[in-house]
C-alpha cells in the first residue's frame, strides 16, 4: 500500500483535528471516563487548537495518508523537556497515533522516521515523549525503536491525574 507521509499545513488543519480525536477516543475511551475524555479532546483537539498549533513555528505536525484516507499523525514539539530528560539537545515527540486498522502496519514506525530525520536536520540530538503508564501496546513499540525510560511526569485528562513514563532516544547513532 502506497503511504504518504508529508507535513501538515494550514490547510489540513480540520482533517487533522478529526483524526487527533478519533485517535485520541479510540485509544483511551475505554479506559478513562466520557467527563475527562470530552475536557481533554474539547480543548487539545478543537479546530482552532489544531490550527494555532500547525502555525506555530516551535511545532510541527506530520500525517499519513493512503489513498486520500488520514491513518496517522505525529506531532513534533520544540521547547523545554521533562525534567528527567538527560539527553542534550532535546525535542518532544508530543503526539503519534495511527487508526485502529493500521496499527501494526508501519504507520508509526515510518512516522517516526520522519520526525527523527527532522529532529535531525534541526540540529537535535535527543528525542523525548511522554506515554501514559497503562498504554502498554506504545510502551512496547517505543522500547522497540530503542527508547529508554528516564523517568515520569503528571499528564491530566480533564480532571484526572495521570502519570506519563518519560522516554528519550538519542539521534546520535
Amino acid at each position: 500500500m502506497k503511504r504518504d507521509l508529508r507535513l501538515a499545513t494550514p490547510r489540513d488543519a480540520e482533517r487533522v483535528a478529526q483524526l487527533a480525536k478519533d485517535t485520541f477516543l479510540t485509544t483511551f475511551a475505554d479506559r478513562n471516563t466520557r467527563e475527562n475524555m470530552n475536557l481533554y479532546v474539547e480543548e487539545a483537539f478543537s479546530l482552532a487548537a489544531i490550527q494555532a498549533e500547525i502555525a506555530d513555528p516551535a511545532s510541527t505536525y506530520l500525517w499519513a495518508v493512503e489513498k486520500g484516507i488520514p491513518v496517522g499523525y505525529a506531532k513534533m514539539r520544540r521547547g523545554a523537556p521533562a525534567e528527567c530528560v538527560t539527553g542534550t539537545k532535546p525535542v518532544e515527540l508530543q503526539r503519534m497515533y495511527a487508526t485502529t486498522k493500521k496499527i501494526g502496519s508501519g504507520v508509526g514506525k515510518g512516522l517516526l522516521h520522519m520526525t527523527i530525520k527532522i529532529a535531525k536536520s534541526e540540529g537535535f540530538t535527543t528525542l523525548w515523549l511522554g506515554v501514559w503508564e497503562h498504554n502498554d501496546r506504545a510502551i512496547e513499540f517505543y522500547k522497540r525503536q530503542g527508547f529508554v525510560d528516564v523517568g515520569q511526569h503528571d499528564f491530566w485528562l480533564g480532571k484526572d491525574r495521570q502519570i506519563d513514563r518519560i522516554m528519550q532516544l538519542s539521534l546520535c547513532a
